[in-house]
């Protein structure tokens, strides 16, 4: 799954930090996230945009006793789904 979403292949991923595989990542709002699970050990369940991507991700960031877990998933389908069907509502009422 990770090999589809990153688009990237499977040898390209294993043993990488996120950091070395994604460096215009640092900085944004999932480095930080990343970095407060870490510092305070309560996770964090966000939606964010990656633009080198063009695409929206859901994330749900866990702590553990060495670092922290991601598990993500691509949810731009839905987000744009969400934002048609606000827009069809909006469209009615009016």
């Amino acid at each position: 799954a990770a090999t589809r979403m990153l688009a990237r292949p499977r040898e390209s991923l294993i043993g990488q930090s996120i950091w070395e595989l994604f460096p215009e990542a640092i900085g944004n709002q999932y480095y930080f996230e990343l970095h407060e699970v870490a510092a305070t050990g309560r996770p964090i369940r966000s939606d964010h945009y990656y633009p080198p991507f063009d695409q929206w991700f859901e994330n749900h960031i866990y702590p553990l006793s060495d670092g922290v877990v991601v598990l993500s998933r691509e949810v731009t389908a839905e987000r744009e789904a969400a934002a048609s069907l606000g827009r069809a509502r909006e469209a009615l009422q009016q």
